[in-house]
């Protein structure tokens, strides 16, 4: 399957300069010049000390109000820091072997934390939705005017649509709310790691998928979507982690987004499933159609961040994403980074590199990294990087391995550890990737007859002001 690198235009490190040609940048600085960097900036900002292992922060884009997740608690504050609301969500009595209460547990309940996991706004519906990892993951819509008011609403039974997050402190979930199929509205999708740590818990945790789209309505809130906007235990909108992979092969997620018609996931894993070899690691980024009501368009490929000198080939991989975010850069910006000026929403991610003998990756959770890395002079000492991607450039590196799908030379999907759909969905992947590129050559076309419109703009403006302080 083809990886999608991004090489760079002008890489900088503390102690070198090296450039490349390409129509990308990535920038490196070493772990100690960001720390001077950090401590050396002002201290002219608000502060408020809520308590020990805070984990999320939202904001309700609408008043400002700032929410809060952590170790069993959830606050809520003005868009000054001032306290408003406290809410006590943990410990509770809860075990990993059983269902939560009032079902029976054949083992016995002891007090758990109760760490927050997800917390995220629907501004559509007006609620918060905040995940804990007591009771399997189990979700909670609350009012964005008061965070200890929990919102009613149906409570599926099934587990496979009450146990939403992963159920421990350190293992990874994300979600985000994006547009789904059209008679649902907005849904959430949710990406979390398998946190079965013994053979019975497993039996629980194998039901959680690894990616999800669930629904935000009253009457089914949280339940896996089927087509048609009715539910089904047999045909849902998730992808599951083989049972027989899942338990030595997590899969960290970083961070989730929506682009054009499509949902994103960022992942950090190995390269491989074996459970004799450790590989490396690798990030890669997921892809689900927003329409697609059983992720038969789910697809994936590696996301590379790497330096490189002309003729000398790779200096350094950063192969481990850190953080990301999705931006719509500005004209300035965009002329700087890309030579059509017209890039369209990018992709800015924070790499490091995983140099390890030991296996202990990224949170101490994942294989041994590369452990023939190359040193060249424009690597040398550097610890991190931020790589740029275009959206654009990522859709059509999908749309490749797309068309490849189809020819049966490619499964798109995972390197042997999901449980996926028929390969009947390449036609789909298809058609909707060819509409969605043909769109984004419009919107480039579109940005770069406005950009062009407004230099010209400038240039008369330039003039006028010329004439004018001559007659002066």
């Amino acid at each position: 399957m083809a990886s999608f690198r991004k090489r760079t235009d002008t890489c900088f490190s503390r102690r070198t300069e090296q450039r490349t040609f390409s129509n990308a940048r990535c920038y490196f600085a070493s772990a100690l010049l960001l720390l001077l960097i950090v401590l050396t900036l002002p201290t002219m900002v608000q502060m408020k000390y809520l308590g020990p292992k805070l984990s999320r922060l939202v904001m309700d884009e609408q008043t400002g109000v700032v929410f809060v997740g952590g170790e069993n608690r959830l606050y809520q504050l003005t868009d000054g820091l001032k306290l408003l609301v406290e809410v006590k969500t943990g410990p509770m009595d809860d075990s990993d072997k059983c269902f939560p209460p009032p079902e029976a547990c054949f083992v016995n309940r002891t007090a758990t934390n109760n760490y927050n996991k997800i917390l995220v706004v629907d501004k559509d519906r007006r609620n918060l939705i905040a995940c804990g990892s007591v009771y399997q993951g189990k979700c909670e819509a609350r009012s964005l005017m008061n965070i200890s008011d929990v919102l009613p609403g149906k409570q599926d039974d099934d587990m496979i649509n009450f146990a939403v997050v992963a159920n421990d402190e350190t293992s990874s979930s994300e979600a985000f709310i994006a547009r789904g199929l059209p008679q649902l509205g907005t849904v959430m999708y949710v990406a979390s790691t398998y946190s079965g740590k013994s053979p019975e818990s497993q039996v629980y945790r194998e039901q959680v998928p690894a990616i999800a789209t669930r629904s935000l309505n009253r009457r089914n809130r949280f339940s896996l979507t089927e087509g048609g906007g009715s539910f089904s235990e047999s045909r849902v909108s998730a992808i599951f982690i083989k049972s027989e992979v899942a338990p030595q092969y997590p899969i960290q997620y970083v961070t989730g987004f929506s682009s054009g018609n499509f949902s994103y996931f960022l992942t950090v894993q190995r390269d491989t499933v074996s459970r004799l070899q450790h590989g490396k690691l690798l990030t890669k980024i997921v892809q689900i159609c927003h329409d697609d009501a059983f992720y038969y368009s789910y697809s994936d490929i590696p996301l590379r961040c790497a330096s490189e000198t002309p003729g000398a080939g790779i200096d350094e991989d950063y192969n481990v994403l850190q953080a990301a975010r999705v931006i719509y850069p500005g004209e300035q910006l965009a002329e700087n980074l890309f030579a059509d000026n017209n890039p369209g929403d990018v992709l800015v991610g924070v790499f490091t590199r995983d140099n390890s003998q030991t296996g202990s990756g990224r949170q101490g959770t994942f294989g041994a990294g590369n452990k023939h890395r190359r040193s060249g002079p424009s690597s040398r000492g550097v610890d991190s990087a931020v790589c740029v991607f275009t959206m654009a450039e990522i859709r059509r590196k999908f749309l490749e391995n797309i068309k490849l799908c189809h020819q049966g030379n490619s499964s798109v999907s995972g390197g042997g550890y999901l449980r996926v759909g028929p390969r009947g969905n390449c036609n789909q992947q298809l058609g909707k990737h060819k509409k969605e590129t043909e769109q984004d050559e419009e919107n480039k076309n579109k940005m770069k007859d406005n950009n062009e419109r407004r230099r010209r703009r400038r240039r008369e403006w330039r003039r006028k002001m010329k004439k004018e302080g001559e007659r002066n």
